[in-house]
């Protein structure tokens, strides 16, 4: 009978881990129940700026900085993934000043605010913008 058992619970396995579906993250690829139970998942505006951060369950996120003080809009693009205890974002090359420096910090969601506290960050530009309060603006579908 324990032998019975032992192959049942080693096949069941297997079949959750073929089935489990992953997508690529900064270095590697990662399970996306994770990225769809995010709590920051969905468009956030930041107290600093107004800037936007649009975290998508696809692993992507961007951050648009409207004009401001005789400074032009910009616009990053990057990838993010989340191991249910630290958020890593990478902007993408040639997407903003921090392209290719992973970024890495810890969140917490109240009600309609998330902060972000920094871990590691060689980006100062990031570490400014990402240690303020960010207000939801708009929920993003967990669908892919």
């Amino acid at each position: 009978m324990m032998k019975c058992f032992a192959l049942f619970a080693c096949t069941a396995s297997l079949i959750v881990v073929a089935c489990a579906h992953t997508t690529p993250t900064l270095d590697g690829e990662q399970d996306d129940a994770l990225l769809t139970a995010a709590p920051f998942l969905g468009e956030w505006t930041s107290d600093l700026n107004g800037s936007t951060l649009t975290l998508e369950p696809t692993g992507i996120f961007g951050v648009n900085t409207p004009a401001r003080n005789n400074k032009a809009a910009t616009s990053t693009v990057g990838r993010w993934a989340f191991d249910g205890a630290q958020l890593t974002m990478m902007d993408l090359t040639d997407s903003g000043e921090c392209a290719d420096l992973p970024g890495i910090y810890k969140s917490e969601v109240v009600r309609d605010t998330v902060r972000f506290e920094l871990v590691n960050d060689e980006c100062l530009a990031r570490q400014t913008l990402m240690a303020w309060p960010w207000k939801r603006s708009a929920v993003v579908s967990k669908t892919k």
